[in-house]
């Protein structure tokens, strides 16, 4: 529960400052490239994504504080896998870069990308975050983690050519578009609207915001009185969801995100009269 408190705390950071470096890059295009040369929908959704996955995983490694970097080096490395390792660990570090796997083929189409530059790039990408932590950071270089990270890239690769295949030839008619995105949209609003263990992870994205998460909220104490402001903003975002998804209805993917939006819609409304019970 604490690591995932903490990583919510970390895609909440992401989120704000990724949407501000992703403005900024868009705006750099817009003056030094044209008009013509912005991306589409599809691609700068899945841009900003990419860009909120960099700063989560700087920020889970330890890489992300540039300023606190020195040159004392732990000089603490392990060069044998598998040993005393958590197997929940190895797993979270494969998870960690899964997601690179699907987003730089998706990015970067002229890289002809294929399993063994994937596996290169989750390679080299993890050696320079474990050469940082050791040199700079202080932390403890693990052969693990270099060997999960890697494999981790792969099964993300592995995933997207089962989507892409799949994507192909099933719904070969049906374009990509903001419809396409409100399925996994509207099942994220509602992560942060179920209670894990009775902490809603949407509370402590709006605290780290410096946002009352309650009506009884003040002076940035946690009440748990009145209106409980998760779910009323989960309510409301559910409900933007199902607008897209049935304005673009013809995406890919759209009437999976329709049925979903309004799934979760209901859910989030019982557990809030739940509470005001």
């Amino acid at each position: 529960m604490d690591k995932l408190i903490l990583g919510t705390v970390y895609l909440t950071k992401s989120i704000l400052y990724g949407l501000l470096i992703y403005i900024a890059y868009l705006a750099a295009i817009r003056i030094i490239k044209g008009k013509d040369h912005m991306p589409d929908k599809v691609s700068g959704l899945a841009g900003y994504s990419f860009t909120v996955y960099i700063l989560v995983l700087a920020q889970a490694t330890g890489i992300g504080n540039i300023m606190a970097w020195h040159l004392t080096a732990s000089k603490a490395i392990n060069w044998v896998p598998f040993v005393n390792e958590e197997p929940g660990l190895i797993l979270l570090n494969g998870l960690l870069f899964l997601p690179m796997g699907i987003f730089v083929p998706i990015l970067f189409k002229k890289g002809n990308w294929n399993a063994v530059k994937i596996l290169a790039l989750g390679l080299s990408s993890s050696l320079v975050i474990e050469l940082i932590q050791l040199l700079l950071v202080g932390r403890t270089a693990d052969v693990d983690d270099l060997l999960a990270n890697t494999v981790g890239c792969a099964m993300g690769y592995l995933l997207f050519r089962i989507a892409k295949k799949g994507f192909r030839n099933a719904y070969s008619g049906k374009a990509l578009g903001l419809g396409s995105v409100t399925g996994v949209a509207s099942l994220i609003v509602l992560l942060f609207c179920v209670p894990i263990r009775r902490i809603f992870l949407g509370d402590i994205l709006l605290t780290q915001c410096s946002l009352p998460a309650w009506s009884g909220d003040a002076k940035g104490i946690y009440s748990m009185e009145g209106i409980h402001y998760t779910l009323v903003m989960g309510f409301f975002l559910e409900l933007l969801l199902l607008f897209i998804a049935k304005k673009y209805r013809g995406d890919f993917g759209a009437e999976t995100g329709l049925k979903l939006s309004i799934f979760a819609g209901v859910l989030i409304c019982v557990i809030l009269f739940a509470e005001l019970l």
